[in-house]
């Protein structure tokens, strides 16, 4: 695959221009033109050039240009500044990649289509680099989907292993030893293998673009009881409090293994983000609405910053250091949920929530 290089952005600030001049009176007279649009104009310090975090319209004299190193230019210059020379005749030609060349005395006009250009150009950069960013996305995307695939592959291949291995333990203990406790945890790590054998079956077929939704009538108490059970082992490890305030009468039309992966995905990222923290619980609980039920995970942290909060759902993004988190989890889960008719969301507050949406049309009341 072919390294794509990355774009250097910057935003542009059209509230300043930089002149480089050592002629004093083209000076002035550039900053009276664009003062009356309220523009200010600065002579460019050249010790700032590596300080600028946003890129601003810059006007050479034309015989400067010659002074300027080449390699000055592109890796300095250039990155922060839309580049005009000027001068008070024609043009001179010159190796440096211009915007144009500008004749002096400058029309209020021509500062206004200078702006102008400097704003369309700034908006068409910003573009591509967001058009260059989602096909980095994308491409990294097939590449990890490809490698899932042989993974999965391999994982359920395991996992019939494993199954096996648990049954024939299970058998000797029935036979011979007759422990609960042996027979607990078979049991245990049966219904695990389970889960992810359904749960390998189901990312080849999303790997596949197919569908593959087995709709079943579930207790929602039942489903979560379920996800905790699974992550019984970290939530007693950092003595997390989890408090579920959702009844057994409430019964839902779903596909469980999806339901039930989702909420491991959301109560695992808590655990996550709390087990630092001096306050640490995770409440589950139902609110309705007009049109909705929704199932809402809320935990002990402050909540999530907004520009984070704006990407949690998307592929391959992770706040977790590297090594420790895919970026699918959230991804996945929503794509699955939303084939199911429900919705996964983000819900800003005094506390970390999230919440599923469940419309009325699959609750069924016991």
């Amino acid at each position: 695959m072919q390294e794509q290089s990355t774009i250097q952005y910057r935003p542009f600030d059209s509230s300043k221009v930089f002149i480089l001049t050592k002629k004093k009176k083209d000076l002035q007279e550039l900053e009276s033109q664009f003062s009356s649009l309220g523009i200010k104009a600065n002579a460019l310090d050249v010790t700032q050039l590596n300080r600028s975090e946003k890129r601003y319209l810059l006007l050479i004299q034309q015989q400067m240009l010659p002074n300027l190193e080449p390699s000055v230019f592109e890796d300095k210059i250039k990155l922060r500044y839309f580049v005009f020379s000027y001068s008070d005749g024609d043009k001179i030609e010159t190796d440096f990649d211009l915007e144009d060349h500008l004749v002096l005395p400058l029309a209020a006009n021509d500062v206004r289509s200078l702006v102008r250009y400097c704003s369309m150009k700034d908006q068409m950069e910003q573009s591509l680099q967001d058009s260059q960013e989602k096909i980095e996305n994308q491409q990294s995307v097939i590449a990890l989907g490809n490698y899932v695939g042989s993974l999965v592959h391999d994982l359920n291949n395991l996992t019939t292993i494993t199954m096996s291995s648990l049954e024939a333990i299970r058998g000797i203990n029935n036979k011979d030893i007759k422990n609960e406790q042996i027979e607990f945890l078979v049991d245990k790590g049966l219904k695990g293998s389970l889960m992810l054998k359904a749960l390998t079956t189901r990312y080849r077929r999303f790997l596949k673009s197919k569908k593959f939704n087995e709709l079943h009538i579930s207790s929602l108490q039942a489903i979560i009881n379920d996800a905790l059970e699974f992550l019984d082992t970290d939530l007693n490890r950092h003595n997390i409090q989890t408090i579920v305030e959702v009844g057994h009468q409430i019964k839902i039309e779903t596909d469980e293994i999806v339901f039930v992966q989702s909420l491991v995905n959301i109560i695992s990222n808590a655990i996550y983000a709390i087990k630092d923290l001096p306050e640490k619980w995770i409440k589950i609980k139902v609110q309705t609405t007009v049109d909705t039920v929704s199932l809402l995970i809320v935990d002990s942290g402050k909540g999530i910053d907004d520009q984070v909060a704006d990407k949690v759902f998307e592929p391959l993004f992770t706040t977790k250091p590297e090594g420790e988190g895919s970026g699918f989890g959230l991804s996945f889960c929503t794509l699955e949920l939303e084939k199911l008719g429900l919705r996964l969301e983000y819900i800003p507050g005094k506390h970390t929530t999230f919440g599923i949406q469940i419309p009325y049309a699959k609750i069924i009341m016991a």
